[in-house]
């Protein structure tokens, strides 16, 4: 039985040093910022480390999906607007 204590001691131990060892998962926010640092190639190996080891690849794609959708559109209206000023 005292084994049985010290292990589980031991095992609650590691898995709070854990915790602490273990960066949380990026935010939104850390996320987006990410998407937009890859669309220009700008990212840095701490972030993209990060990313790579605790991000969700669904949340980047949707992510990098909306991003590069409101780029186009952007695009796309300032393309309009010239094109309303320019002579038929």
């Amino acid at each position: 039985m005292l084994i049985l204590d010290l292990d589980n001691h031991f095992l609650k131990i590691s898995e709070s040093m854990k915790n602490i060892e273990d960066p949380k998962e990026p935010s939104l926010r850390e996320m987006l910022a990410s998407v937009l640092a890859a669309m220009f190639g700008v990212q840095n190996s701490k972030n993209r480390a990060r990313d790579f080891q605790k991000g969700k690849p669904a949340v980047f794609i949707t992510l990098g999906i909306i991003v590069v959708t409101i780029f186009v559109l952007l695009i796309v209206m300032a393309v309009k607007i010239v094109m309303s000023y320019a002579p038929h």
